[in-house]
């Protein structure tokens, strides 16, 4: 049989889904079975330059090649390649295909009132329902994206699949030179202690509470060191500033916007502790780069979270900055415990695979090729 992947996130989105999406593609492409072939289209995987400000005539421009590509394109690719199964790496497929169809939802942040407001959601909003309603399998990442999907979409469960995610390659102990660690050090100003926070701007991520608990620890004197936040500014990052600066806390948190995977790696290495209080992930894949590189988690009882970390990290209420002061404290003040979440975080991180991801994936496709003999096809 033959699975067609749409994989046009690779290539469209630098982190978050394009990281998902190109692993996971350059596993589909050389996977070995003679009776299941998989083929990726585009081909090239390659992450986006980074730093673009594109124009909204730019814009306009990919969003219509967007809609062109995926309800007019791709259908007819999928005919042409005679695909048994097409399998859309986002939440966005053909309302009409000549093949069945699967698409993955890796969450339903879109329709929360905190979500941005910006073209690409509103499109989103509109279609995700409609094309997962219209798809013979959804794919998701967690167990909570899949009890979401059932309770805001109406999907029935035995619909939806969840599939296992892997971490990148290049997260893992630091293994560089100290003169490469001075170079990065400089490049990025960063201090010789600090905790860890990633991720991009939006409401869920819960920065302003992570703020006012730094804020609490520098007031009392506890770990004067000082907190580094990387990621992507939303428009929300205008109130984390305002925040920042309400609190006094200007000269204290060093805010990055994009840095390398080296650089990432090298901040998780040599962070005392990295913190997620987020409310809402489909997954959350920081936590796990981080145990990869053998920082210890603080992160959130909430969502996906508690299922992927499992007992290799600190729980915490998202909202609580108490709590999450007190279980910072807890972790720099024991060394076993710290230890032990360091030692836990790297048996948590075997656990996850590209390659067994895409196993799951095929296996589910070559399930639906067989249940569903009937529907148009190349059969």
């Amino acid at each position: 049989m033959k699975i067609l992947f749409d994989v046009r996130e690779a290539n469209r989105n630098h982190t978050g889904i394009g990281t998902y999406v190109r692993n996971l593609a350059r596993e589909a492409m050389v996977y070995d079975d003679p009776n299941v072939v998989c083929r990726c289209v585009p081909a090239a995987v390659e992450p986006p330059p980074v730093n673009r400000a594109p124009s909204l005539a730019l814009q306009a421009f990919n969003f219509l090649r967007n809609v062109t590509w995926k309800q007019a394109c791709l259908p007819a690719l999928a005919y042409k390649e005679k695909a048994d199964v097409l399998v859309c790496m986002d939440p966005i497929s053909p309302l009409a295909s000549p093949t069945r169809t699967a698409l993955m939802i890796y969450d339903l942040i879109f329709l929360t009132a905190g979500a941005q407001r910006d073209a690409w959601t509103r499109y989103w909003r509109a279609m995700v329902p409609r094309c997962a309603r219209k798809a013979d399998m959804i794919f998701t990442l967690s167990q909570a994206s899949k009890s979401k999907i059932t309770e805001l979409l109406g999907i029935p469960g035995e619909k939806i699949v969840v599939v296992r995610s892997g971490v990148a390659s290049h997260f893992g102990p630091w293994r560089g030179s100290e003169q490469e660690a001075g170079r990065i050090r400089k490049r990025l100003g960063l201090p010789e202690t600090f905790l860890l926070s990633v991720g991009a701007h939006d409401v869920r991520r819960n920065v302003k509470t992570l703020l006012v608990a730094y804020e609490r620890m520098k007031r009392t004197g506890f770990f004067p060191c000082r907190l580094v936040i990387i990621g992507q500014k939303t428009p929300f990052f205008e109130e984390i500033w305002q925040t920042t600066r309400s609190l006094g806390l200007e000269k204290d948190v060093l805010f990055l916007d994009y840095v390398t995977n080296e650089e990432l790696s090298f901040c998780y290495a040599h962070a005392s502790l990295y913190l997620y209080p987020s409310s809402e992930e489909g997954f959350g894949y920081t936590p796990l780069e981080a145990m990869a590189c053998g920082c210890p988690v603080i992160t959130s009882r909430a969502s996906s979270l508690p299922e992927v970390v499992g007992d290799a990290a600190l729980l915490v209420n998202p909202t609580d900055p108490d709590a999450l002061v007190r279980a910072i404290e807890q972790v720099l003040l024991d060394p076993d415990l710290r230890k032990g979440l360091i030692e836990k975080g790297f048996e948590r991180v075997k656990m996850f695979s590209w390659r067994r991801g895409v196993q799951d994936i095929i296996r589910a496709c070559v399930r639906l090729a067989g249940r569903n003999s009937g529907k148009a096809g190349n059969e």
